[in-house]
This record gives structure tokens, C-alpha cells and sequence, in this order.
């Protein structure tokens, strides 16, 4: 894939996003955010869904990817990293330096 099909990509899930942010009758969770980044994948790109794997263990890190796009025709292999905090229970929102450390963390071990 190049940056322009990866553009095409990523503005279609922003703009879902968007659509689902402004429903106040819709919950969001990071895995309705890693579903909606997987259909956009396949609507834009025509990927199989057997090419699209979610929580996929990799080796330089605990845990696993959101989402990876084994390598194909034209592009190599593409690891995605969601991270999405609702607010409490209690209504209060997430510590913002907490939510930005976790990001980063999720960020450095992409690159490891």
C-alpha cells in the first residue's frame, strides 16, 4: 500500500469515527475503534478478512498487535496499535499524562 492508499484509509475511519463520537445513544469501546479501522481496510483495499488479523502475538513485545495486514502484492506487513480511554464510571475523565504514556509505550514497542 502507498500513502495514498493509506490516506484513503485513514480518512474513511476518521470520518466513522466522527460519525460515531457524535451518537450519544452509541457506546465506544477500543474494540469498536480496532472493528471500524478493520472494515476500512476491506472496503478500501479489498482485503480478504484472513489477510486482516486482530490481536496478533508479537515477538518484540508482551502482548499482541490490534491489527496486522500480512504482507501482500505492492505492500509489506502493516501493524496498527488503537488505544481509546473512555472516561470513569465516575464520570471523570482519564488522566491525560497516564493515556499519553500508554500511547507512547504502544508506539515504541511498534518500533522495536
Amino acid at each position: 500500500m502507498n500513502g495514498e492508499q493509506l490516506s484513503a484509509i485513514f480518512a474513511d475511519f476518521v470520518n466513522l469515527l466522527r460519525d460515531r463520537f457524535s451518537r450519544e445513544d452509541i457506546l465506544t469501546s477500543e474494540d469498536s475503534i480496532r472493528y471500524t479501522l478493520f472494515y476500512c481496510l476491506i472496503q478500501n483495499e479489498q482485503l480478504h478478512p484472513s489477510n486482516i488479523m486482530l490481536e496478533y502475538p508479537y515477538e518484540n513485545f508482551e502482548g499482541e498487535l490490534d491489527t496486522f495486514v500480512v504482507p501482500g502484492q505492492g505492500y509489506s506487513g502493516l501493524a496498527f496499535e488503537c488505544k481509546y480511554h473512555r472516561g470513569f464510571t465516575s464520570g471523570q475523565p482519564f488522566p491525560r499524562p497516564l493515556s499519553k504514556q500508554r500511547g507512547q509505550a504502544g508506539i515504541c514497542n511498534l518500533i522495536l
